[in-house]
């Protein structure tokens, strides 16, 4: 179990954001980590700072790479997540080239106590890319305005 309290220290956070969403196999869903989509009642999220994330791959079969933003793993955009960009550190991606992936039915969970920056539109851009099959995965986002 795990608690956030709300605010903007080290280990606070003061907005979450979170959707269930489907990637067609072969396409990168990039998410604006800037401007995350209205879902709901929870209108539209615009974090400056990312506090944690949390993705499960709800396909029985197939991986998801995560990285490389909205041109995904096989053409990484200049304006994805990752340290090369200024003003973000500690992020899970140390190059726009650099993919993780998440197995069938797993799920992935980072946090960042003191939070990792997001800069709009030089370093914002988080891909999430379906394998083989139309893929649904979940995501919880939380961090700062």
């Amino acid at each position: 179990t795990q608690t956030f309290p709300d605010g903007t220290a080290a280990g606070s956070a003061d907005v979450m954001w979170g959707d269930s969403r489907t990637v067609n196999a072969g396409v990168v869903d990039a998410l604006d980590l800037g401007a995350l989509p209205s879902v709901g009642p929870i209108g539209a999220v615009t974090p400056t700072v990312i506090k944690g994330i949390a993705i499960l791959n709800e396909s029985d079969a197939d991986y998801l790479t995560v990285g490389g933003g909205s041109g995904g793993s096989t053409a990484p955009a200049a304006d994805s997540w990752s340290d090369t960009d200024a003003g973000v550190t500690g992020s899970p991606f140390s190059a726009d080239a650099s993919v993780f992936q998440i197995a069938a039915g797993d799920i992935w969970v980072k946090s960042f106590r003191g939070g990792v920056a997001v800069v709009n539109a030089t370093g914002d851009i988080l891909g999430v890319e379906g394998f083989v099959s139309n893929q649904t995965y979940s995501m919880i986002v939380w961090g700062d305005e």
